[in-house]
């Protein structure tokens, strides 16, 4: 054992006891009771905290009572584009049951995760009118700017932005029948 364990308990013997051990010595009779004492002590006392930089240390490596929650897993990379999600009006159930997606395509992305979108589609029982009509109640609430022109080849385009994305639509014929394109691409 160590003197300064033994220290307090001992001074507290008697005063030739205490003399013997302050110096290092312990009386032989009373070497038995101050190991029992000692353990004692011990057990009841937690050990004092180190100072200096053993402190910093000691105080990292210390558990804690309370149980802290398990640290997240670091979280995976997001997929470039993976932060944009299409438009509310982008959908191929948006000219209901007069509609009829006929291909949908998607650009790669390009470095910074933008890429372009379209769907093309046969409308059925709709006019060249009927169809930008149709398009811009649909999508006029989202891009507010929208640019309606009649092209000399027959077709209507619609062209318009978000701070997000640019729009451009087409109502046209082929065939005799009507077909809207509808596009977007991120800026």
């Amino acid at each position: 054992m160590k003197r300064s364990a033994l220290t307090p308990l001992v001074c507290s013997l008697s005063m030739a006891a205490a003399l013997a051990a302050c110096q290092g010595k312990t009386a032989p009779t009373q070497q038995a009771s101050a190991d029992k004492g000692a353990k004692a002590e011990t057990k009841a006392k937690t050990p004092a905290a180190p100072e200096g930089p053993a402190a910093a240390s000691a105080d990292a490596k210390a558990p804690t009572d309370a149980k802290a929650p398990p640290a997240a897993p670091p979280a995976a990379p997001a997929a470039l584009g993976s932060d944009r999600a299409d438009p509310g009006w982008f959908r191929k159930t948006m000219f209901g049951d007069k509609g009829k997606a006929l291909d949908t395509k998607r650009s790669q992305a390009d470095d910074q995760g933008r890429f372009s979108s379209m769907i093309r589609f046969e409308v059925t029982d709709m006019t060249l009118e009927g169809c930008a009509t149709h398009i811009e109640q649909m999508v006029g609430k989202a891009v507010t700017n929208l640019q309606r022109k009649d092209l000399p080849n027959g077709r209507i385009q619609l062209k318009g932005s978000t701070d997000r994305y640019t729009a451009t639509f087409m109502c046209g014929t082929a065939e005799g029948k009507t077909i809207a394109y509808v596009s977007y691409a991120w800026t």
